[in-house]
């Protein structure tokens, strides 16, 4: 989870017990995985389950390298498969909320250091 994501849906009544925190303060963020060890949605969730944004964002995330967004793509997640095309569309979509977040100085530390395990480099630009 980004930095502030944990305690900011905590703070909006959200649960959180649906998950497990591996590392509690990952590179100012915190490095979780579903109590479940399997999806962070589904019917064992708890009701009012937060769902994180890596969750939202996926099968993309964005990373910086040398001050550039680029996106990962993950390959884990078996809930759907993807068409390249919407996965290239997603990552148009989720660069643009990635240029909004790294504004913050802590969820820029965060997505230059933190590592997304079963992603890798996605070619999305044309």
């Amino acid at each position: 989870m980004l930095p502030g994501e944990y305690e900011a849906a905590k703070a909006l009544g959200y649960r959180v017990d649906g998950y497990d925190i591996v590392d509690n303060n990952y590179f100012g963020g915190k490095k979780v995985v579903p109590t479940t060890k399997k999806c962070c949605v589904g019917p064992e969730m708890p009701a009012n389950h937060y769902k994180t944004l890596d969750c939202w964002f996926y099968p993309v995330w964005p990373r910086l390298k040398q001050e550039k967004i680029q996106m990962v793509v993950g390959k884990l997640c078996p809930l759907r498969k993807f068409a390249i095309t919407e996965i290239k569309e997603q990552a148009l979509t989720i660069e643009r909320y990635a240029k909004i977040l790294i504004v913050d100085p802590e969820i820029k530390h965060f997505l230059i250091h933190a590592k997304m395990l079963g992603y890798e480099q996605l070619e999305y630009k044309q």
